[in-house]
């Protein structure tokens, strides 16, 4: 059976009355620098729709960006600055990443509201499929929030093995479950954003794996590579009275949910930013 797909775009004003997050028309989430010409990686749902991208690398550093490259079935986009950061996360390279190894998750959730500085969360490869055995994608129990879509997540060497992507929406699945899931997040795998890079030309660094550092010495390594994405949005056309776009062609066709005994559909928030 189908799941149902939903795109939900989070705005803080609606979730905390009073806080002011971001203009109505833009949206925010994270990325990754990954070459040494300005490269950074995010979520194609993330600079969807962009009149302007802006990248913030610091609190003093921040440059407007081109998107130069999209993968709407897998989700990826590269876009590119001027000025590259002081430093570029290297895809992991050697053994792959196995379940129950640790990740560390960076990124800017819930901008306006939480720390300006990038969020770790800390977890641990759950299945090395998403939903449905979908292969593109790692499950991991790292927490996430929206504004996270498009960062890095990271094995204990500080090597990218994944892209923070989506989440499942607990709440959905309560209704139908009775019962609430814990962390069941997903991140498209390494292997997967390689390909897009190599089809596209656009040049990245590769490491072994070999050492095993504390979480917060890996956030140490990866925050001056991790990045704030804002995208100024052009007006939506529910807006001017036409059909809101229809949720990525990749989500209706790559998402399936076996039979089981408890039917459900539990919703998908894709778009986490």
């Amino acid at each position: 059976m189908r799941m149902v797909v939903t795109t939900i775009a989070v705005q803080l004003a609606t979730l905390l009355p009073g806080i002011s997050g971001a203009q109505a028309a833009d949206t925010s989430g994270s990325g990754v620098a990954i070459g040494s010409r300005g490269e950074i990686l995010t979520n194609s749902h993330v600079v969807e729709n962009c009149a302007k991208i802006t990248v913030q690398l610091s609190s003093n550093n921040s440059q407007t960006a081109l998107l130069v490259a999209r993968d709407q079935k897998n989700d990826l986009a590269v876009i590119r600055i001027d000025t590259a950061p002081a430093s570029v996360t290297a895809f992991r390279d050697g053994t792959p990443i196995r379940a129950g190894d640790t990740v560390v998750a960076l990124g800017y959730p819930l901008a306006g509201l939480l720390a300006s500085s990038a969020n770790l969360s800390v977890g641990n490869v759950s299945a090395v499929a998403g939903l449905g055995d979908d292969y593109r994608y790692f499950q991991i129990s790292a927490p996430v929030q929206p504004g996270n879509s498009g960062g890095p997540l990271l094995d204990a060497s500080g090597h990218l093995v994944g892209i923070v992507t989506a989440k499942l929406n607990a709440a959905n699945v309560a209704r139908f479950t009775g019962d609430i899931p814990q962390n069941v997040n997903f991140a498209i795998k390494a292997e997967v954003a390689r390909t897009f890079l190599d089809s596209k030309g656009i040049a990245y660094r590769t490491a072994r794996s070999e050492q095993q550092l504390s979480p917060a010495d890996v956030g140490d390594m990866a925050r001056p590579s991790t990045v704030y994405i804002r995208c100024q949005r052009t007006k939506s056309a529910s807006a001017i009275g036409a059909a809101p776009p229809a949720p990525p062609d990749r989500a209706a066709a790559a998402i399936r949910q076996p039979a089981s005994p408890v039917q459900f559909s539990p919703t998908i928030c894709w778009q986490c930013s």
